[in-house]
């Protein structure tokens, strides 16, 4: 009996490749990884792991001795060639957040318990997937009042660590109070909900554009996606002021002073404010002083320090802690006034006005009946009480004044008195007895015309504007601009306003009729190339209508004439002749280029009858037009040529100006 040896080492072969997705697991099997033993069964061949995967670890799958439970997820160091056959064996990707492993191996022996297979490197291929975060990274977006921040990289960034690289996507999901995002265009600057990262990495057109309201700061949110993973971060925007609001008169009553009087102007009389600066900075310049009283300049106790006079300014500060102090003269009967400008320092309010009414004078307004008037174009027309005319309970009517402010500008008021004569001023008085009228003097077609004016009682004035409508009238006649008309023979030629137009600047051009009074010999008129017509209009030239169509005959030149009327007038004028109208009608002259269309023909071919001797001593027959004669309508005889195709049997043709030479071509 042969007892057994067990001296075989076991042999491993190392086959397919192995691949495995990034992150996940994949089975070891007989394909990639033989083991075989001849004296020892596969159960019995343990592999033990020399060197661990770097970025991942051995699986075996099945229960461990004595277990039943599979040993899912635990690394394991030793395995037998049974597990491999039996499928047990994976090897797991397990490490790859924040890296991208490409590959793995690890190194194994396997022995029977006394033979051991020689050290074994078992590679692994891990082929990437997407499975990284992207991550947002950005710093704080500065941007001046009401301006633009292009969004580029070093203000926004973001980072997808999958290979190969991601696309990606910036998506707005929540949009910014003050501002907003968008994308200089050539043509033109749109709002966009999601750019790419791409896209502001190589000469961004992507920017935040600050709505220029007066904020200091500003945020909205941003998500980035690689198309599985997303990522959100609010971005903060910081405003930086710009100067750039005008201040504004918040509280302008004025003040109401006793005869005589000294009164603090304070904030409840005159207020200003500025939406971007310091309202207790905010500076009154005096552009005017008062004409009845003086502005004071007063200490914490109310002592008077200086008095404020042109040039000079004070602040809404010194107005809040009642600094400055009016002071009437005593005079009776008036109203005064102070003209300021109010400034930031930087943006000017400027010619305001606060006005000072002293208790006991006429504060009572006119009033003003302000309706308007029609007229026809150049005529004139009397403004009486029923369309203009104002009253005032404490002035009599002879100390109404109408001043004229900013005069028509198509016209003019006049007086009865002055005909004529434009007036600036007048008074209710001379509108009671119609002495005013307004005269339309204008040549334009304008159908409004109007005038400003103040009506004042002496004390207090009231600011209006007088509205005229012009009424039209057909009071101007046409003017016509004619050049001649070049055409080819048998052809037509439009007729345009280059060569005939008519101007009426008080009449449509459909209304301007031109009249046939001599049709063309030669050709016809046509509207819309079909239609001979003996009348059309302006219009018809304007939109291209018009033509003149030739007939085709051997003629140079042609001619028709007419009238124009604007549908009232029958007189026109002519151009460059603009002092005398005519009535008699215009002629154009047209001019036909030759068209070379006609065959020559045979008119005259009698033959030779005879011969006779001639001057050189020989014998033949002189031809002439009554023997031989071609005509052509649109050649002259000097340019109609004779060929010899086929020269006589019997003789020659000579022409005597070439020295009796032989030709074979001669001409009418």
């Amino acid at each position: 009996m042969i007892k057994p040896v067990n001296n075989f080492s076991p042999i491993v072969e190392v086959g397919d490749e192995f691949k495995v997705v990034e992150g996940n697991k994949s089975l070891i099997t007989s394909h990639h990884m033989n083991i075989t033993d001849l004296d020892t069964s596969e159960e019995d061949v343990i592999c033990t792991i020399i060197d661990q995967a770097n970025h991942g670890y051995i699986e075996n799958f099945s229960p461990a001795p004595g277990s039943e439970r599979p040993r899912k997820g635990i690394p394991v160091t030793t395995f037998s060639a049974s597990d491999v056959i039996d499928d047990y064996i994976s090897y797991v990707q397990s490490i790859h957040k924040g890296l991208e492993p490409i590959d793995d191996k690890f190194t194994f022996s396997c022995s029977d318990g006394i033979n051991s297979s020689p050290l074994m490197s078992f590679p692994i291929q891990i082929e990437p997937s997407n499975d990284e975060v992207p991550e947002i990274y950005m710093r704080e977006f500065i941007v001046m009042e009401g301006t633009d921040l292009i969004i580029d990289l070093p203000i926004l960034n973001a980072l997808d660590l999958d290979i190969p690289k991601d696309k990606l996507v910036f998506i707005i999901t929540r949009e910014p109070k003050h501002g907003l995002i968008a994308s200089h265009m050539p043509t033109g600057t749109v709002t966009v909900k999601n750019f790419t990262l791409e896209r502001i990495a190589r000469g961004s057109t992507i920017v935040y554009q600050h709505d220029d309201s007066e904020t200091t700061n500003d945020d909205f949110e941003l998500t980035v996606t690689d198309g599985v993973h997303n990522a959100s971060k609010t971005l903060l925007v910081m405003v930086i002021p710009v100067d750039d609001e005008t201040p504004r008169l918040v509280i302008n009553d004025g003040l109401d002073i006793s005869i005589g009087e000294s009164k603090l102007i304070t904030n409840r009389e005159l207020k200003a404010e500025d939406l971007d600066s310091d309202d207790s900075s905010i500076t009154y310049v005096i552009r005017q002083v008062p004409k009845y009283g003086y502005i004071s300049y007063l200490d914490f106790s109310g002592q008077q320090l200086y008095n404020l006079t042109h040039g000079m300014n004070f602040t809404q500060s010194d107005i809040d802690n009642e600094l400055i102090q009016y002071t009437h003269f005593g005079q009776e009967g008036v109203r005064d006034i102070i003209k300021f400008d109010v400034t930031d320092g930087y943006n000017p309010f400027v010619d305001r006005y606060f006005w000072i009414t002293v208790e006991g004078i006429d504060s009572v307004y006119p009033d003003v009946i302000n309706k308007g008037v029609e007229l026809p174009e150049g005529g004139k027309v009397i403004l009486d009480t029923n369309i203009l005319s104002t009253t005032d309970l404490n002035s009599n009517d002879e100390d109404l004044l109408f001043t004229i402010t900013r005069p028509p500008t198509r016209g003019h008021l006049e007086n009865t008195d002055f005909p004529g004569v434009p007036i600036t001023s007048f008074t209710q008085l001379e509108l009671a007895g119609s002495k005013i009228y307004y005269v339309h003097t204008s040549d334009d077609e304008v159908k409004m015309d109007n005038f400003e004016f103040e009506v004042s009682d002496g004390y207090n004035s009231v600011y209006r504007t007088f509205r005229i409508s012009i009424s039209e009238v057909d009071n101007k006649k046409p003017v016509i601009y004619a050049t001649s008309l070049v055409v080819k023979e048998g052809l037509e030629r439009l007729i345009t306003p280059f060569e005939l137009k008519a101007e009426d600047t008080d009449t449509n051009r459909d209304k301007i009729v031109f009249k046939i009074t001599q049709a063309p010999i030669n050709g016809k008129i046509l509207r819309n190339k079909s239609t001979v017509v003996n009348s059309f209009t302006m219009a018809d030239i304007s939109e291209n209508m018009m033509t003149y169509q030739h007939d085709g005959s051997e003629t140079l030149e042609d001619e028709f004439s007419f009238v124009v009327s604007d549908g009232k007038h029958s007189e026109f004028f002519m151009y460059p002749d603009l002092d005398k109208p005519l009535r008699n009608p215009v002629t154009i002259k047209i001019r036909v280029v030759p068209v070379d269309n006609v065959v020559p023909s045979l008119v005259m071919n009698r033959g030779a009858t005879s011969l006779t001797p001639l001057e050189d001593g020989n014998i033949g027959f002189r031809f002439n037009k009554k023997v031989l004669r071609a005509e052509d309508r649109d050649s002259s005889e000097s340019a109609l040529t004779y060929i010899i195709t086929a020269p006589p049997k019997h003789g020659i043709i000579i022409n005597q100006d070439f020295i009796n030479r032989t030709v074979n071509n001669f001409t009418q």
